[in-house]
């Protein structure tokens, strides 16, 4: 079936943006669909996300992504994944381009396994708390923190269980007085059964709505 995917998305094969080299589908989403691509000025293979049209359907939304893949792209955190670039081609496609992991989600670790042992869950949570606290000081809410955004590399050069977190693309700047609110009041960015009570209600947030998330995932 994904060889079927990918055959017929019309991006494989194609040059985006003039810069980027589309290979194939890693995977689709809500917001968008994750492509392997070769970085043509770098000379290597990277992760795109290019976000569905109707994500980004005004204005407003496409200043938002902007806005969010900028502070994104100055997070620095081996827990982190990377983002290397990001920008709109001519035709309107907004893309985030990424660090290319090799691994699995936590979650279908979780699915397979159904429960960690106490040892295994400090160490993935240490990490994942690591990586969310140096967000937060650079001023940044996940906003979806879940066992599909942790991901668990894979490589024989690195330690067991080494922790990515992934998906700042929904984060936004945590509101600093004069600033300017970009997501709308009243707008739920995330998943229902890992929000905070003021992320359900459209509250503002700030970073112990993370928090909460990541108890719900302990």
């Amino acid at each position: 079936m994904s060889d079927l995917i990918e055959a017929v998305d019309p991006r494989i094969g194609k040059i985006l943006d003039g810069k980027l080299e589309i290979l194939d589908v890693l995977g689709r989403g809500g917001m968008g669909v994750v492509y392997r691509a070769r970085q043509l000025s770098m000379d290597r293979d990277v992760a795109v996300k290019v976000l569905h049209g109707q994500a980004v359907a005004d204005q407003e939304s496409v200043q938002r992504f902007l806005h969010e893949a900028k502070v994104a792209s100055r997070l620095r955190h081996p827990n982190v994944i990377t983002v290397f670039d990001f920008g709109q081609t001519e035709d309107g496609l907004l893309y985030l381009v990424m660090e290319l992991l090799e691994g699995t989600e936590l979650s279908k670790v979780l699915d397979e396994e159904r429960r960690l042992a106490p040892a295994r869950v400090v160490h993935l949570m240490t990490q994942v708390c690591d990586a969310v606290q140096h967000a937060h000081d650079a001023g940044l809410i996940h906003r979806d923190l879940k066992p599909e955004n942790i991901f668990l590399m894979a490589g024989s050069n690195l330690r067991a269980d080494f922790v990515k977190v992934l998906d700042f693309g929904i984060a936004r700047a945590q509101e600093v007085e004069g600033s300017e609110r970009l997501t709308r009041t009243g707008t739920l960015c995330g998943t229902p059964a890992y929000m905070s009570p003021e992320q359900i209600l459209g509250d503002k947030l700030d970073a112990r709505s993370d928090i909460y998330s990541l108890g719900v995932m302990l």
